[in-house]
């Protein structure tokens, strides 16, 4: 199994305002998990009101060892890897993701066919 994390700041359509802020770019990780014929791809956006920022979910990631996983039907060991928080929400929704790809004999499954990205850079 292998895992590729990007961060990419997106550019939002309009800009989004909560009531402590607003904001025109979204900064977002992307976990990209590809085992045989089959991809699954996560994302999450850290918070920084909860600590959270790309540059430690992308490290966080990066340092795991997924070679003690039992490949991406092994969701239980995501939770022995990673405690909860953004870094674990992105694996687990890329294995996910290529849980519904290997269930639909599918090369990938995004989870919503809108979302569209290019390869890794």
């Amino acid at each position: 199994m292998t895992m590729t994390v990007e961060a990419r700041s997106l550019r939002l359509a309009e800009r989004f305002t909560i009531a402590t802020k607003s904001w025109d770019v979204a900064d977002n990780v992307f976990v990209r998990l590809s085992w045989g014929a089959h991809r699954g791809i996560g994302e999450v956006s850290p918070e920084d009101r909860t600590g959270d920022s790309v540059e430690a979910v992308v490290a966080q990631l990066e340092s795991l060892d997924l070679g003690s996983m039992n490949g991406p039907h092994d969701l239980e060991s995501i939770g022995r890897l990673l405690p909860a928080g953004p870094a674990r929400c992105a694996l687990d929704i890329a294995a996910t993701t290529w849980r519904r790809a290997w269930a639909s004999r599918s090369p990938s499954c995004w989870g919503w066919p809108a979302i569209v990205l290019p390869p890794p850079r």
